[in-house]
């Protein structure tokens, strides 16, 4: 595949199989059931309350989550909506593929798929840098993101996730920059769980899925060789075939991929309130096309096919940090937490056009991180208090090729400036309240945003270079009030400030953009802002719980996309510009009942819809329009049967997402990803059931999409899978 050929692939699989074979006999010896003790306050609220490998679809409200206020807090206590999602649930249970995947069942979010090995969650309406992701607490995010849907959350490797916290809208308070959509905090296992009996934990995951003939594979070992030490290791490989699509599309190629994860982490605690935690992650893909821009995408429902004849992306991402944890502390101050990281993303992108002639480019950013935060107990109130500083330090390149493949130019920068840094220098308070039946919380951040672009290449004039520093100060607030008018019952409304500042990818990108687009750099942009109205009810009664939220965000200095009247190389030249003001409103729910007899029902859905300012390409004049790739009215049902020893399980799962015709001047154009008049509307069941063998074994399988249906998430450039049988095996 992709050059290597199916020996290789068959190589790669029966490493995969033998290595994870070879780990699970070495394992049985010493395997053994783990208590579970919480290290730290932040390890045991990160961690979801119960069973997560056999949770079922109920809304746990009772769970307790961090990230929404960087403290502790059952999940009805919070006045926000909040989601926490099992990693054992979702890859054992769910079979879910990626991360992303396995965000969709969140309400109010819809993962958009550039390409099979690329996607990009969007939440209430908004991606790219106006979401934020968060690995551990530590900004996945940097100065080169750009608008639209990325690549760059593709690059978490799911099996490498304990539990994953999404808090929907506004989080710039307590996160800075791009919190504006929603913040999603992957957080890895901890290993020191296995102190309190010293055991060793090996385990091994296989999981395969028919429509994309895909493998991966699994092994991991957690222990306690030491009495206050515990180790983590995982290794994961994935090989994706090209996948099949349903309703007679078939075979859409050059959509499969490999890739690689190797994660470690360690955790020394030499008290008992007190915790030294490092971890290591890194990520390789390989081959990943972008195969809708190329001569190999398919045309579905009247899209268009593209004209490069390659257009392939590797990916690497290396994270490293360290943080020290004290926590049960006396006197005002409850907890001290201070971590340092670092942060590599290189990309690689090799471009052939229909005339042959080829385009290199590539970029590295290399992060710096230092984060100090505190818990006090002060005025009868419980505040949170922390700096964060971060650098990034971009290079960037790219080289031009004629057809017979010789060198014509170098340029001085690929898509952003090369010999760049970025600074943000962030400092922030929150504090809580508790007022009888009311609960109190406020908070503000001050934010400093610093940009010293070293070299930008000029696109009018090929031997002109220049340079560009700008800075910025920006301050976002943040209150919200909660009410308990009885012990089951939550009333929570609240208004948020968020902001983005200008990065890299805005001030100095100069790389192709949408269908027919060539975006070049903009230096005189200010910060986009945001205002967030929400209000909720929340509510855990017995055997069913459910929570609703509504939610209005006025738009104002919004960074887009303006005509230049400009053309270069058969591409229309955009540029950006502080050019809209806009809004996006939406309503989110979700509902679950337990029947007994072991059965669960629940229902969820969303609602959004959006205007901004736009300049559509073809006229150049301003018009109000719906919001690029506005997520569809979606619901999903599922009712889940679980064996009274929680054993066996078995279910289904009904999703319909209606037709996205409300569309803008850029989706229109986007004719290679959205169908002329809008994105079809689908329906789709899957079924699922799973076994536990012995003390260690797990067998699951889930049938995709049973009907075969043939659709389309709205703005990917690939179908979804057709007709999917996946099968795991999972020993631990």
């Amino acid at each position: 595949m992709k050059g290597r050929g199916k020996v290789n692939r068959a190589v790669s699989i029966g490493t995969i199989i033998a290595a994870a074979a070879v780990l699970a006999a070495a394992g049985t010896v010493r395997g053994a059931e783990s208590t579970t003790i919480a290290s730290s306050d932040t390890v045991a609220a990160s961690r979801p309350a119960g069973d997560s490998a056999a949770a079922g679809p109920e809304v746990e409200l009772g769970t307790v989550l961090v990230t929404a206020t960087r403290s502790a807090h059952r999940k009805l206590d919070l006045p926000a909506a909040a989601s926490s999602l099992s990693g054992a649930s979702a890859r054992s249970e769910r079979l879910a593929r990626t991360l992303p995947d396995a965000l969709a069942e969140v309400p109010g979010a819809m993962v958009q798929k550039t390409a099979y090995g690329q996607a990009s969650p969007y939440l209430r309406g908004l991606t790219g840098f106006h979401t934020l992701l968060l690995v551990d607490g530590i900004r996945l995010n940097n100065s080169v993101f750009r608008s639209g849907p990325n690549q760059y959350w593709s690059t978490v490797d799911l099996h490498s996730v304990e539990a994953v916290e999404v808090v929907m809208g506004p989080g710039s308070v307590l996160y800075g920059t791009d919190a504006v959509g929603g913040v999603v905090n992957v957080i890895p296992p901890h290993p020191s769980a296995l102190l309190a009996n010293r055991t060793a934990r090996p385990g091994w995951q296989y999981r395969y899925a028919s429509a994309e003939d895909s493998h991966t594979g699994r092994i991991s070992l957690a222990a306690a060789p030491a009495e206050h030490l515990g180790l983590a290791v995982g290794l994961t490989g994935k090989l994706f075939g090209d996948l099949r699509a349903g309703g007679g599309v078939g075979a859409q190629p050059k959509t499969g991929y490999d890739e690689w994860n190797v994660d470690v982490r360690a955790e020394y605690s030499p008290r008992r309130n007190s915790q030294l935690a490092g971890a290591y992650q890194r990520t390789t893909q390989e081959d990943v096309w972008r195969a809708h821009k190329t001569i190999y995408g398919i045309s579905w429902e009247g899209t268009t096919v593209g004209s490069d004849r390659r257009c392939v992306l590797d990916q690497e991402r290396d994270l490293g940090y360290a943080r020290y944890t004290v926590f049960d502390l006396s006197g005002r101050v409850q907890r001290l937490s201070g971590t340092l990281s670092w942060h590599r993303q290189n990309e690689e992108q090799d471009r052939v056009k229909k005339d042959r002639t080829a385009r290199r480019q590539g970029c590295t950013v290399r992060t710096v991180g230092l984060s100090v935060e505190t818990e006090l107990a002060l005025l009868q109130a419980r505040a949170t208090v922390g700096i964060d500083l971060y650098r990034d330090r971009v290079s960037s390149w790219a080289s031009d090729y004629d057809a017979a493949g010789a060198l014509v130019q170098e340029s001085a920068q690929g898509p952003v400036a090369d010999r760049s840094t970025y600074d943000t220098w962030d400092f922030f308070a929150q504090a809580e309240w508790t007022l009888g039946r009311f609960s109190l919380l406020a908070g503000g951040r001050f934010s400093y945003v610093g940009v010293d672009a070293g070299r930008i290449q000029d696109p009018l004039q090929a031997d002109r270079v220049y340079s560009l520093e700008r800075d910025w100060r920006h301050a976002a607030a943040t209150g919200r009030i909660m009410w308990r008018p009885a012990e089951e019952w939550r009333i929570y409304g609240g208004v948020s400030h968020a902001y983005r500042a200008p990065n890299l990818s805005d001030l100095t990108r100069f790389d192709i953009a949408r269908t027919n687009e060539l975006e070049i750099p903009a230096p005189d942009l200010e910060p986009e802002t945001f205002l967030c109205y929400e209000a909720g009810v929340k509510t855990r009664r017995g055997r069913w719980s459910g929570e609703v939220a509504v939610f209005y965000t006025a738009i104002r200095d919004l960074i887009i996309r303006v005509p230049t009247g400009e053309m270069l190389e058969d591409n229309y030249v955009v540029t950006k510009r502080n050019a809209a003001t806009g809004y996006v409103t939406g309503l989110e729910a979700r509902a679950a009942v337990y029947l007994g007899a072991g059965l669960t029902v629940a229902a969820g859905g969303a609602w959004i819809d959006g205007r901004a300012d736009s300049y559509p390409t073809s006229s150049g004049e301003e018009a109000r329009e719906p919001l690029d790739r506005l997520m569809p009215p979606e619901f999903t049902c599922e009712a889940v049967w679980r064996s009274a020893d929680r054993r066996m399980w078995a279910g289904g799962e009904l999703t319909v997402a209606g037709r996205q015709d409300n569309l803008s001047a850029a989706d229109r154009q986007d004719t290679q990803r959205i169908p002329p008049g809008g994105t079809p509307g689908y329906a789709v069941v899957q079924v699922r059931a799973g076994v536990k063998v012995g003390r260690a074994v797990t067998v699951s399988a889930a049938l995709d999409n049973v009907f075969d249906a043939a659709y389309r998430i709205h703005g990917s450039g690939v179908n979804e899978p057709g007709r999917n049988l996946a099968v795991s095996l999972t020993w631990e």
